[in-house]
Formats: structure tokens, C-alpha cells, sequence
């Protein structure tokens, strides 16, 4: 997840003598204005960009390879998960932030023991829609520009006019996609027990 150094909120204020931590970019800016504002105008200029447009950019950077395709991947899919991670934030009763404060929590335990497990729903959901993306950017920067991989296969087997390979493609990127689901969903209900009741 990206990250970003300590920083001051208004929601969230670090105490002077607090060390420098790392925190999610995302939370940061979800309880410091600030934060929203200096980086808003570049993700907005950013989020219409698909996936492939990053393609040329990245063969020119990087060739074609492993590496290649992992940049496709983060460039196509790291804005959707801060955007639910901010908004995921946002969303925090502030009734119950007031109340750990008025408890006598620390920042770090404020945001530890109240923001993070109320934000973490949102976050997860954010994650499941983003593996989705990732794989589809996968599959393109496969399509486009590998030789390898199950992207390429099935770009491969439209060439050479075999119907069969590439319905055999796409069931096992249905395969995949469904197994990775339920990964989710099992990390989801042992991150979230708090969540079952609702879930079940």
C-alpha cells in the first residue's frame, strides 16, 4: 500500500514528540485535509487513464518482462484502492473518535484501535475490486506485449484460429478469478469478526 511519512491532522493531531512512523497514505488523507488536497489534483488527473495506456511507457522503461508487467498492474490499480481507503476513512463515526479521545487514547491508539477497524471494511472491499482490476490489467499488458503467460496464450491461439484454446483461456481466468474470491472472502471474515453477524 502506499505510504507517506508522519504528518499533522486536524482529526488526528501527532503529538510533538511522537517518532516518525509510516502510515497509509489513504488514512492519512482521509483524517487530514491537507493531504486530500495536495494529492486530489493528481489523482484525478490520473484516474481516467486505463491500464493500457501505460503500456507503451512502461515497454520503453522497462521492455517487456516480469517487471513490466508488475508496473502495468500497480500504475493500472493503486488509485482505486486509495480512493477507498480515503473514503473508507472519511466514513469513521467521528461520535466514536470523540469518544476514545474523551477516554484518554493516545493519537496512535486513536487511530489503531478505532479508525483502522472502522475504515478496514471499506478497505477490504477496495481490495477485492482492485484484484479484479489487477487481474485484467495482467491479461492486457500480457495481450499486448508477452510471450508468455495466459494472456498471451489466448492472444496466441486467436491467431493461429484455435476456437478450443481460447474458450479453454477464458475458463481458466474464471477459474482463477473465482478462487482468488474466495480468498478474499476468507480474509475478509478473519479480519472482520466483528462483521459475521452481518455477513451471514
Amino acid at each position: 500500500m502506499v505510504t507517506t511519512g508522519d504528518t499533522a491532522s486536524t482529526t488526528i493531531p501527532l503529538a510533538p514528540d511522537t517518532p516518525r512512523r509510516r502510515r497509509p497514505l489513504g488514512i492519512v488523507m482521509g483524517v487530514w485535509w491537507p493531504a486530500k488536497a495536495l494529492v486530489d489534483p493528481f489523482v484525478s488527473l490520473l484516474r481516467p487513464l486505463p491500464s493500457i495506456t501505460w503500456i507503451p511507457l512502461t515497454i520503453l522503461w522497462l521492455g517487456i518482462g516480469e517487471p513490466q508487467k508488475t508496473a502495468i498492474v500497480f500504475l493500472g490499480s493503486w488509485i482505486y484502492i486509495l480512493i477507498y481507503t480515503v473514503e473508507s476513512t472519511r466514513r469513521v463515526d467521528p461520535l466514536l473518535i470523540r469518544a476514545a479521545r474523551n477516554l484518554g487514547a493516545s493519537d496512535l491508539a486513536v487511530m489503531r484501535e478505532v479508525i483502522l477497524p472502522g475504515a478496514l471494511p471499506g478497505i477490504l472491499t477496495g481490495l477485492k475490486v482492485t484484484l479484479a482490476i489487477s487481474w485484467s490489467c495482467v491479461l492486457t499488458a500480457e495481450m499486448v506485449a508477452a510471450q508468455n503467460g495466459l494472456g498471451a496464450l489466448i492472444w496466441q491461439a486467436k491467431d493461429w484460429g484455435n476456437l478450443a484454446l481460447v474458450l479453454v483461456g477464458m475458463v481458466c481466468i474464471s477459474i482463477t478469478v473465482l478462487i482468488a474470491d474466495r480468498l478474499a472472502n476468507l480474509a475478509e471474515r478473519l479480519l472482520l469478526p466483528w462483521e459475521r453477524h452481518r455477513r451471514a
